[in-house]
């Protein structure tokens, strides 16, 4: 029996993307509670998040403006394998009292979830990035391209993830070329290209001065 590329790889990613969740779930925690959550996306469900981030409303709602990062990922999720969210609940309190989170104390940020303002633990915030930083370390040590984005996690959040109070999302990539690396010049010249303009007046367009 023998196994072709595209089976090779099929069965290899879900394989890496089973480890990178175990990388995130067992990244350090605050006080060692756990508040992460991890799925994967692929298909007819990534094609919506990614449908939902490329919306006049998302971009209306988190960048106010269509900004040249943001549509430069909506191009290269479409070639990503799939996506690892990883989300966290933000609002239980450490009771450290670090005042990290715009509020004197912990009692005082727990008052202010109770009165429904959106307010986040910087703790809980921390322990994201330990379980994302953990999870790319894996696929990168798996020979996985990989990147970590926010908006493509936020529009996985307002889908399918929602309750959780801010969600990061790891694009995978496995191809013979890295399709994350120089994403942004080659989101330009391609744009400039099938616009038949300039990268200069794209560049005016989306409000970038490289002077």
């Amino acid at each position: 029996m023998s196994k072709d590329f595209k089976e090779l790889k099929r069965d290899s990613i879900k394989t890496a993307v089973g480890l990178m969740a175990l990388s995130a779930k067992t990244a350090p925690k605050s006080k060692g509670k756990d508040d992460i959550e991890i799925k994967y996306f692929q298909g007819s469900e990534l094609e919506k998040a990614v449908k939902l981030m490329n919306s006049n409303k998302f971009v209306q709602d988190t960048t106010e403006k269509r900004e040249f990062f943001m549509d430069s990922d909506v191009k290269v999720l479409k070639e990503a394998e799939g996506i690892l969210a990883i989300g966290v609940k933000t609002k239980k309190a450490m009771m450290i009292n670090c005042g990290k989170c715009g509020c004197k104390n912990c009692a005082e940020f727990i008052k202010a979830v109770t009165d429904g303002k959106d307010v986040n633990c910087a703790f809980k915030i921390m322990d994201l990035g330990f379980a994302a930083c953990s999870a790319a370390r894996t696929a990168a040590e798996l020979n996985i391209d990989n990147r970590v984005m926010y908006d493509i996690g936020e529009a996985i959040r307002r889908l399918f993830m929602k309750d959780c109070d801010l969600v990061l999302g790891i694009a995978l990539s496995v191809k013979g070329h890295n399709i994350f690396f120089d994403r942004y010049l080659k989101f330009f010249v391609d744009k400039a290209r099938d616009e038949k303009t300039s990268v200069d007046e794209l560049l005016k367009e989306y409000g970038i001065n490289l002077n």
